[in-house]
């Protein structure tokens, strides 16, 4: 009996430290001081924090802390993704999509992408509707890349609002080109997001006053992580 207490005490220990090396690993990445992120977090990834896994992957991917290593950021990504943390599985999409470490490859990349676009990851969400616009690696789709740049923005994207609200103030192939919505949507980027801004205002110049109030109307109304409306 005294054996298990102790094995359990041991074991409490070590979890509380590697949490609290974790958080000192992530708070030294918030203050840009990557090297000591990349110190506290090494050892922890060692052990299978997926979190950890998935900040090491973004060190070595981007050279921050460490030398850049392509071959290094796909194993820690890929530790983590495999287990379904879509941070993690995001950050693989990335490097199948711009070839680093690995043969660039499309069709992994939105593999990986839609895995955690799914769990919601708004970066995925963004990334995989960019690939549906463009055709790469999946059919060409403009409805497809609505949709996800509609639960891009819901999920927090601000990326999305100018993709999507050119889509609909200009229409695209399945797409009808739909004015009100297209102020709706640029409404929502940013106050420093001068290309939104710009743009809103071009769109509200050519809407009837009705349109504009209710457009407006739907705009105070939205609340962010709700669906987005519909005009």
């Amino acid at each position: 009996m005294k054996r298990l207490f102790a094995l359990l005490a041991l074991t409490i220990g070590l979890n509380s430290f590697a949490q609290a090396g974790l958080v000192e690993g992530l708070a030294a990445i918030k203050a840009k001081d990557y090297a000591e992120g990349f110190k506290q977090l090494s050892p922890i990834a060692e052990q299978g924090d997926l979190e950890a896994q998935h900040n090491l992957g973004r060190l070595y991917a981007y050279g921050l802390g460490t030398p850049k290593d392509g071959t290094k950021a796909l194993y820690w990504y890929t530790k983590a993704a495999n287990q379904g943390y879509a941070p993690a599985q995001y950050g693989l999409g990335v490097i199948y999509s711009s070839g680093d470490g690995v043969p660039m490859d499309d069709v992994q990349a939105v593999s990986w992408w839609r895995k955690a676009a799914d769990q919601g990851n708004a970066n995925a969400q963004h990334a995989l509707a960019i690939m549906y616009a463009g055709g790469h690696g999946v059919p060409k789709d403009y409805a497809q890349a609505v949709a996800w740049y509609r639960k891009a923005i819901e999920s927090g994207s601000v990326l999305s609002v100018f993709n999507l609200g050119l889509i609909y103030a200009n229409g695209a192939p399945g797409i009808a080109k739909n004015l009100p919505m297209a102020y709706v949507i640029f409404s929502l980027g940013s106050p420093s997001d001068a290309s939104s801004q710009g743009y809103k205002g071009i769109v509200a110049a050519r809407l009837e006053p009705e349109q504009l109030k209710q457009a407006n109307a739907l705009v105070s109304a939205w609340k962010p992580g709700t669906p987005l409306p519909q005009m």
